[in-house]
């Protein structure tokens, strides 16, 4: 969702059924080791 779509990071939290964006953030750099914005920067094609 972060690569091909250009909702916010909100509307994607939420369509994920987190809690919160903080949430989100925190789990999403867990797991890739980068902030939601920094992968959209890196990967993202919009």
């Amino acid at each position: 969702m972060l690569e091909g779509t250009s909702d916010s990071i909100q509307s994607i939290s939420d369509a994920l059924a987190f809690g919160n964006r903080s949430y989100f953030y925190t789990c999403f750099r867990k797991q890739m080791g980068i902030s939601p914005s920094e992968y959209r920067k890196k990967y993202g094609k919009l």
